[in-house]
C-alpha cells in the first residue's frame, strides 16, 4: 500500500535510506542527520511524500519531492539549529566529511539563489527501495504514485537528478518510465549527474 507519510514513519523512512544508499553523502551523515532532514521535507507545506508499506504496516519504501526547489533549499539553508548537532556527531564520528559537508552546503546555497527553478518544478529528491522488497516492482509504483500526485498540484514537470557514471540500471529505469535527459553535469566534487525531467500531462 502507497499513502501520505505521517511523522511516526521518519525512522522507518531512515532505515530504508541508509539500507538503499550505503556509502552515499547522506548516509554517512548518520541517523540524526537524516531524521533532522526527512523532518524539514515533511514540515515543508509544498512537499509531496509517499511511503510503501507491506502488509504487516512497515515501510519498505519511499518517495519524497518538493515544488519549487529554491525556496525549499532556501528554507533548508536556514534551518541551522535543527541540523548543528547532527552536523557535529556526524564530524566526531567521521572528519573526514568536513569537505563534502562544505560542498553540499553550498550546492544548497547555489540552488535556494537561483532564478532558473520555476514555481512550476517539482523536484523529485529522493527514493528508496527496502533490499528485501527490491525487484518487485515498488519502486515504480512508487515513482508513478509521485508523478500523480504533481499531476493534482497542477505542476508543470517534476525533475531529478542521479549518478550518470555505474548507475545504468537506475537511469534505464527513469528513461522508461518517461523521464527524459535533460542535461549532464559534474558537482564540485567530481560526482558526474545526469538532470531528467519528465513534462506532466
Amino acid at each position: 500500500m502507497i499513502r501520505v507519510v505521517s511523522t511516526c514513519d521518519i525512522v522507518g523512512i531512515v532505515a530504508v535510506h541508509q539500507e538503499a544508499f550505503p556509502g552515499f553523502f547522506m548516509t554517512k551523515m548518520g541517523k540524526a542527520f537524516l531524521r533532522a532532514y526527512y523532518g524539514i521535507v515533511l514540515e515543508y507545506e509544498k512537499r509531496i511524500f509517499l511511503v510503501s508499506e507491506d502488509d504487516k504496516g512497515e515501510i519498505n519504501g519511499f518517495v519524497c519531492g518538493v515544488r519549487d526547489p529554491a525556496v525549499f533549499y532556501e528554507i533548508f539553508a536556514r534551518m541551522k539549529k535543527k541540523l548543528f548537532w547532527p552536523t557535529l556527531i556526524a564530524l566526531l564520528k567521521n572528519p573526514f566529511l568536513f569537505r563534502d559537508i562544505l560542498l553540499s552546503k553550498r550546492r544548497v546555497q547555489n540552488v535556494s539563489k537561483t532564478d532558473d527553478v520555476s514555481d512550476s518544478i517539482i523536484e523529485l529528491t529522493s527514493i528508496g527501495v527496502s533490499k528485501r522488497v527490491q525487484g518487485r516492482g515498488i519502486g515504480k509504483e512508487l515513482t508513478l504514485a509521485f508523478l500523480d500526485a504533481a499531476r493534482m498540484t497542477n505542476a508543470r514537470a517534476v525533475q531529478l537528478t542521479t549518478d550518470r557514471d555505474d548507475n545504468e540500471t537506475v537511469n534505464r529505469f527513469y528513461q522508461r518510465i518517461g523521464f527524459s535527459l535533460r542535461r549532464e553535469m559534474t558537482r564540485p566534487n567530481g560526482r558526474n549527474m545526469n538532470e531528467y525531467i519528465y513534462e506532466l500531462k
